[in-house]
């Protein structure tokens, strides 16, 4: 292998895997097709590796590429933030900061705090990943991620914001018709729940309070959690969110508002955010904002705490 890689092909190769194919590149660079192909044709050479899986689909990176293209990324990042310095940028406060979160946080939380940081800071732009599943933070599928567990991967930082308590509740139209459980096991036996189609976290945490449930208990069984408060809000039956969540939707808590749970949440972030003064200042701005009540932000009233 070649030791004096060619960076535009690099960055070239950047682009390719970001967009999937050599047309999409081209389009996208007004480069002729046939040069984009040429030129990633030319880099495998001088590495010495396959980069492309060629599909029906698409581009799919190969194994070798995937670490290339993570270090190449950090090339990139030190590029462009050299080009700030001799432009005297370094300091603005100017760009894009993708943030993934899950449905709850991410439909009923996020936005007043991205109105909020939006009027602080207009110059940055903010893209949400809106997924119950974790993206991941080394392959630059975000900068910043909100999570519901710690994560273990060394060359991440994590901060703990709080923890969410959850409860059970029901909307009061539900109780005035069906009336109010005595316990757990009444709740299971005689009252219509709310619960996963294929995830098994719910059966799970009803097993660690000692009661066995199956999926057939579920009257309404759906995986986004979206749907679960509207199904609560609705009168459907009886589910589990967060505690700060169903108060502020004047849901009922049952069992005099025993918490049966809590889910951490923790702040995410590559350990390199510390040459990237935007994700930074995000970073610090959600954590505080969280911190207080994650779904009562308010920005008259906790800008000024922040």
């Amino acid at each position: 292998m070649n030791s004096d890689i060619n960076w535009q092909w690099l960055q070239l190769f950047l682009v390719v895997a970001k967009q999937g194919s050599f047309s999409k590149t081209a389009n996208v660079l007004n480069l002729s097709q046939p040069t984009v192909s040429r030129q990633i044709q030319q880099l495998e050479k001088q590495v010495g590796k396959l980069l492309f899986h060629r599909t029906p689909s698409g581009l799919t990176l190969t194994n070798d590429a995937q670490h290339l293209f993570e270090k190449a990324l950090i090339m990139q990042d030190a590029h462009d933030a050299v080009l700030r310095s001799l432009n005297g940028q370094d300091e603005t406060l100017m760009g894009s900061i993708r943030i993934s979160v899950n449905e709850v946080m991410g439909f009923y939380a996020l936005p007043p705090i991205i109105a909020a940081f939006s009027k602080l800071y207009p110059s940055i732009e903010v893209e949400l990943v809106v997924t119950n599943q974790s993206s991941s933070l080394n392959k630059r599928e975000a900068d910043i991620a909100l999570r519901m567990y710690q994560p273990v991967q060394p060359d991440l930082i994590a901060q703990k914001i709080t923890d969410l308590a959850l409860c059970a509740y029901a909307s009061q139209d539900y109780i005035d018709v069906n009336g109010t459980p005595n316990d757990i096991a009444d709740l299971v036996r005689h009252h219509k729940l709310i619960g996963f189609d294929k995830d098994l976290q719910m059966i799970n945490g009803f097993k660690d309070v000692g009661v066995h449930v199956t999926q057939s208990d579920f009257n309404f069984r759906c995986d986004h959690l979206l749907l679960q408060v509207q199904l609560l809000k609705q009168g459907c039956g009886v589910g589990v969110t967060h505690k700060t969540l169903g108060e502020k939707y004047g849901l009922v808590a049952l069992f005099d508002g025993m918490e049966i749970g809590q889910l951490p949440l923790w702040v995410v972030c590559h350990q390199e955010v510390k040459f990237n003064k935007k994700i930074r200042v995000f970073k610090d701005f959600l954590t505080q904002s969280l911190k207080r009540d994650p779904y009562s932000f308010n920005f008259n009233h906790d800008i000024e705490a922040i």
